[in-house]
């Protein structure tokens, strides 16, 4: 190649990365890919526009390729060292370089959360079945992480909570060759809040099911701020690409749910769920406290707007609900809060489980199409006195009308059945007893392991 061509290549890459066109960058070096040619700094202008680009797999290799041709290369030899220390503060990372064959990826490390302590349980089922163990230290990955796990190569990868893992990082390891698998712990893979329920709207949304175009102005990417665009880029991608994954679902309308959006065609299996702290739970306790009790996070598509709005409508009955007033207004409530609601910052161990399983009736109306939820089970466990919103393609569907009072969106018309069911004196914890023994039984979590 002329030494005129290179120079103007050069110079039309580093014009283009200075303007932040990372693609229009690697355009031009692309050019200077000839055998033999070898330019200081062109593999390391690749990487880190790659880096820019988020394809992380990139970045290792071209930076390695630098150092073994130019190891004098200072910013080379910079970045190499940043990654590697980023990388360094992970200890589960280590795995990464044995060249694991199959690895359980999540976003969310072992813990005291709901999702914590269902991968705490996970990781010994998943050893057993010859995965290694990948997850972050706190929530989410750095890009000294990312790009360390962007090295899996023809690995098989069983994918939890990709919001946290980060999108860009599944479609990257997806691009580098891995096979991957999803266990569908909430609604992200259609809705960019995860949970498909709005303020505005009553129950469940579906206006991006199947039609990622319809989203609302008023949603918002979470738990990760994403740029919104990008998230609904992203779950583009996911929807292109879907036929090349395997989804594993918590209940059948969760797989209904993913059919729907997908594709009937899609590979989608139902294992089920059971919170690791459920089958520890001592039985039911009769003593009454509260007449009712919310178990749910602090959050709308939880319920907790409804039975805020409920309270009012049974002025007769006390109702726990156990988070701080900061808290509710952070959710977006800005209605009146009734005086027959008593406000406790409660967790499960710390006051939550006793009020729970002292109540009267438990309430967990979930607003969004859930899946299983731990709170659910854990209030059929301890007390099985139990009210859930009925929903259109939520786990409340499979649940027998004798097992679980259904409430209707309507809080004045659930208030009244809410009303009966107290005054009769209504119990259902003998039935909540057997269904919860044969829910648990139907479980099938290790199958998310053996590709079946």
């Amino acid at each position: 190649m002329e030494q005129i061509h290179v120079e103007k290549a050069i110079s039309e890459a580093v014009a283009a990365f200075q303007r932040q066109d990372f693609a229009g960058a690697l355009s031009q070096l692309q050019i200077l890919e000839v055998p033999g040619l070898r330019i200081q700094g062109a593999n390391y202008l690749r990487a880190v526009c790659h880096l820019s680009l988020e394809q992380y797999y990139m970045v290792a290799p071209l930076l390695a390729l630098e150092l073994q041709e130019f190891p004098g290369n200072a910013d080379a030899v910079q970045l190499d060292a940043q990654i590697k220390q980023l990388a360094a503060m992970n200890s589960s990372l280590a795995v990464v370089a044995n060249r694991p064959r199959k690895v359980l990826l999540c976003g969310i490390c072992p813990g005291d959360t709901g999702t914590g302590r269902f991968l705490s349980s996970l990781i010994p089922v998943a050893k057993a079945a010859g995965y290694e163990i990948i997850h972050p230290q706190d929530i989410g990955f750095n890009a000294g992480e990312k790009i360390c796990i962007g090295q899996l190569q023809a690995c098989e990868i069983l994918v939890l909570h990709s919001q946290n893992i980060g999108w860009d990082l599944v479609k990257s390891l997806h691009t580098a060759g891995n096979t991957l698998s999803f266990y569908v712990l909430d609604n992200s893979f259609f809705c960019i809040n995860s949970f498909n329920h709005r303020p505005s709207k009553l129950g469940e949304c579906f206006d991006c099911l199947g039609n990622l175009a319809g989203c609302a102005q008023e949603c918002t990417p979470r738990p990760f701020p994403y740029e919104k665009q990008k998230n609904i880029g992203f779950l583009e991608w996911l929807k292109q690409h879907s036929q090349n994954f395997r989804f594993y679902c918590q209940s059948d309308p969760q797989r209904d749910l993913v059919l729907k959006h997908f594709g009937p065609s899609t590979r989608a299996k139902t294992v089920g769920m059971v919170p690791s702290d459920l089958l520890s739970e001592p039985g039911m306790t009769p003593e009454s406290r509260f007449d009712m009790v919310f178990h749910g996070e602090a959050l709308a598509a939880k319920g907790l707007h409804y039975v805020l709005q409920l309270a009012s409508f049974l002025p007769e009955y006390s109702i726990l609900v156990p988070c701080s007033e900061e808290e509710i207004r952070t959710s977006k409530y800005d209605g009146a809060i009734a005086p027959n609601v008593t406000l406790r910052a409660l967790r499960w161990t710390s006051g939550l489980r006793d009020a729970v399983a002292a109540c009267r009736l438990v309430l967990c109306p979930s607003q969004w199409s859930a899946a299983v939820e731990g709170a659910l089970l854990k209030s059929f466990k301890v007390n099985g006195n139990v009210a859930v919103l009925k929903t259109t393609d939520g786990f409340s569907k499979v649940i027998p009308d004798d097992v679980a009072l259904q409430l209707p969106d309507n809080t004045a018309q659930a208030a009244e059945m809410i009303r009966v069911f107290l005054k009769n004196l209504t119990c259902n914890r003998e039935r909540a007893r057997v269904w919860l023994d044969q829910y648990v039984a139907s479980v099938s979590i290790e199958s998310i392991f053996h590709g079946s």
